[in-house]
């Protein structure tokens, strides 16, 4: 068993309280999930606002698409595409951080106003 002193014990609350703050202030900003970038050919077409519930058509590469924007959410209605793999992917989410339509050469993703980092790396 290890024995803490009062000093140990405040270095250790003071160390949680930072890494919580630094959690909070990095990554866990609902700015970064308000908009999503919306992508046609690799070219950046529109930054949409989650929160304005629209239907968006979209010329791609083999036609029109059609996405859903609804309560902070977005997803492909209709697609030209042959497999609609992008319909059945259902809406854009925590969990599922990227929707496309592959053969249309359309692809969603969150994204952020502001500049942000996820991960530096050295």
């Amino acid at each position: 068993m290890i024995n803490l002193t009062s000093a140990d014990k405040v270095i250790l609350l003071m160390s949680v309280l930072i890494l919580a703050a630094l959690y909070y202030f990095t990554w866990s900003n609902g700015e970064s999930n308000r908009y999503a970038s919306l992508y046609v050919a690799d070219e950046k077409r529109y930054i949409i606002d989650l929160f304005e519930e629209k239907i968006l058509t979209i010329d791609g590469v083999q036609g029109v698409s059609k996405l859903e924007v609804a309560e902070g959410r977005i997803r492909f209605i209709e697609s030209p595409c042959s497999s609609h793999f992008c319909i059945r992917s259902g809406w854009l989410n925590q969990t599922i951080g990227l929707i496309a339509c592959l053969p249309n050469g359309i692809n969603v993703h969150f994204s952020n106003k502001n500049k942000t980092y996820d991960a530096i790396n050295f």
